[in-house]
């Protein structure tokens, strides 16, 4: 979500259309604040608020994360929107107000089945899982995928690859190495980092990753658990080992790991070779995480009775039901 995008959008009278890639567990919901006591929040680690401690937590993270944007980081913001004319000198609402007053609609990349329905605002339209139907390969991933007699192995951290040591990308390189199952791996700018890569294992700078999941011979998905990750593996039924690494990773790996139990969670700064090596023995032979992500899909999948288009239209159509879209 671009927090400048509202004072864009009145500078030039147009309504404003946002994306969360993040979860809601934050104050960029407007009713989290209103329902700090049962929405526990984005960066907290867990998703459930049983027990006083983490009540107490959860109201200090909303307390601060509220107070640190209303005096300091919406402030700034304004600072630069002036300065760059966004918002009229003689303008006399501050940015706060030009963004809560500016007409728009939030478009969430979540689903009520991961985010256990969080209250969201009339503007909001969860999207998460609606585009996750296109699962075509290339030739190539077609040929690996069908191929491998043991199995393929996805691994992806996402944006969290730059935060990757090169000792770090070298124990999964050796971890992987010793794998009877062909290992599919995205690591984005860091391919450079990895050395002495064994013949079962294939790095990419980017890979379809929506479109391997979706393949049956997918046996296992080892992801840091962004919330893109987490709706494409529960979307396809691929049992998970969550590494996360910051942010609302932690709550995603949370959710698939502990309320679904399609996998297992690895502490990302105790992650040694034996401990690696275990879990995806473990989740590979274990059945019950297979099931388990089957049952977590078949919730997912039933909360999308509509099309990402019908949703997102819909969105977007209702929220400005007097706007001319034909000017």
């Amino acid at each position: 979500m671009d927090y400048g995008m509202p004072a864009l959008c009145h500078f030039l009278n147009i309504p404003c259309i946002q994306v969360i890639s993040s979860g809601l567990g934050g104050v960029q919901n407007p009713l989290s604040l209103e329902l700090m006591d049962r929405v526990p929040y984005t960066l907290a680690g867990f998703i459930d608020l049983n027990g006083l401690m983490k009540r107490l937590i959860n109201t200090m993270l909303y307390v601060c994360d509220h107070m640190l944007r209303m005096y300091y980081f919406y402030p700034g913001i304004e600072h630069i929107v002036r300065r760059h004319q966004l918002i009229h000198h003689q303008e006399t609402q501050s940015y706060w107000q030009i963004s809560a007053n500016t007409p728009k609609s939030t478009l969430i990349y979540s689903n009520s089945a991961i985010d256990c329905e969080i209250p969201i605002h009339k503007s909001y339209v969860r999207i998460g899982g609606a585009m996750l139907s296109n699962n075509r390969l290339s030739q190539e991933y077609r040929d690996v995928m069908d191929r491998s007699s043991s199995g393929i192995i996805v691994v992806a951290f996402g944006r969290g690859s730059l935060e990757l040591s090169d000792s770090f990308l070298q124990l999964l390189v050796e971890t992987f190495g010793k794998l009877n199952h062909t290992v599919i791996w995205s690591v984005g700018s860091r391919a450079s980092a990895i050395t002495n890569v064994s013949a079962n294992l294939i790095v990419r700078k980017s890979i379809p990753q929506n479109a391997l999941l979706a393949h049956p011979n997918c046996k296992l998905f080892v992801t840091h658990a962004g919330l893109g990750s987490t709706v494409e593996a529960i979307y396809n039924a691929v049992p998970v080992i969550a590494i996360p690494i910051q942010a609302d990773q932690n709550t995603n790996a949370y959710q698939m790991t502990h309320n679904f139990q399609m996998g297992t969670y690895l502490n990302f700064h105790d992650l040694s070779h034996r401990t690696l090596q275990n879990a995806i023995s473990h989740v590979l032979t274990n059945q019950n995480y297979s099931k388990s992500a089957q049952t977590a899909s078949l919730k997912l999948r039933a909360c999308d009775s509509k099309t990402a288009d019908e949703r997102i239209l819909e969105a977007i159509e209702g929220s400005y039901p007097k706007w001319q879209w034909s000017r």
